[in-house]
């Protein structure tokens, strides 16, 4: 030791083991950290942005969408409206078949483009042909999107 003087490492000799883990493992333990906070703000911000597009969306809609999308939402799971139903509510009952057909299918048409645009929600509107008359149809929001599109209400 003493003809070469240059220093060697020995390494912690009085250090305890847990210690030693800690600083032989302090990239991958800052990492995580790293990685965890990364995700946590990226969760917060989402979150965060989230009522902006439903408001945004609900801005979006023209009255007989929004009343359509209320109507829809305020029902409960295992109900559904025909589509006497919904030419009443958007007030096109007066209107010859052709019409109301065409009205019927450009109001879900540009509901579900807008809930996509905004919400990024695909097709959400289910329709269902009546087991009794097969011209008739019945709508209503698939259950597994309700849940998503509930928090929407309070904009509508």
């Amino acid at each position: 030791l003493l003809a070469n003087p240059n220093n060697v490492e020995l390494g912690p000799i009085y250090e305890p083991h847990w210690m030693h883990q800690i600083r032989s493992n302090l990239k991958l333990i800052l990492a995580l950290l790293l990685g965890i906070g990364g995700l946590t703000a990226l969760i917060l911000r989402y979150q965060r942005g989230r009522p902006v597009a439903e408001q945004l969306f609900a801005e979006a809609l023209t009255t007989p969408q929004k009343m359509l999308f209320k109507h829809l939402m305020l029902l409960t799971a295992d109900q559904s409206i025909t589509t006497l139903e919904l030419n009443q509510l958007l007030g096109i009952d007066d209107k010859s078949w052709d019409n109301q057909r065409k009205i019927r299918s450009t109001v879900l048409q540009e509901l579900e483009e807008k809930g996509m645009e905004f919400l990024g929600v695909p097709s959400f509107i289910e329709r269902t042909s009546n087991e009794d008359d097969r011209r008739l149809r019945r709508y209503r929001i698939k259950t597994e999107l309700r849940d998503e599109l509930i928090s929407v209400l309070k904009y509508v």
